[in-house]
């Protein structure tokens, strides 16, 4: 990562922002803090630039720590959790569990903010789960297991085979 002039865009629609709108910004690195900033979204159906504010940093002391494992502010940044609240948009899923690992992502949906009130996004962000062809831990870890871990609570281990139940023994006919 180096300073200069950022420029991304959506794939997808992304709240008020239409698929394919363009977003503009600067990454500093060279001061005590590692900064992104976009300033700048330019929907292609308005035809004007909107004016945004979304940034990211990270201060003098959390860089200094970083430099002296030997760590680059990407490696810090893989550190973050994640999660898939993207409106069940796979491919962008797929971006994500790729650069955090599946260690890192949250089952995220943004319930009840979708336009019917919670369930479409649950829906359709289960369906890019299941596109995905996670394998089954992973799977585990993003729906539950990464959420347990962070809020420490105990959970069954994977694939635990229930207590075997000893079979009833038949009652003995009475001889007459």
């Amino acid at each position: 990562m180096n300073d200069g002039p950022i420029e991304s865009g959506l794939r997808d629609s992304l709240g008020p922002f239409a698929t394919r709108t363009r977003f503009y910004g600067k990454v500093w690195t060279s001061g005590p803090d590692v900064v992104i900033r976009y300033y700048e979204a330019k929907p292609l159906d308005v035809g004007r630039s909107i004016p945004i504010c979304a940034v990211a940093r990270l201060d003098e002391g959390q860089l200094k720590k970083m430099l002296a494992k030997g760590m680059r502010p990407v490696d810090y940044f893989k550190k973050f959790y994640n999660d898939t609240s993207i409106n069940g948009w796979a491919s962008g899923m797929r971006t994500g569990i790729d650069f955090f690992g599946s260690d890192h992502v949250l089952f995220g949906t943004d319930c009840p903010f979708d336009p019917e009130g919670g369930p479409l996004f649950i829906r359709e962000i289960m369906k890019a789960m299941e596109q995905l062809k996670l394998k089954p831990n992973d799977r585990r870890k993003i729906y539950f297991g990464n959420a347990a871990n962070l809020l420490k609570l105990s959970l069954p281990k994977p694939n635990a085979a229930p207590a075997k139940k000893k079979p009833a023994k038949k009652p003995q006919k009475k001889k007459a």
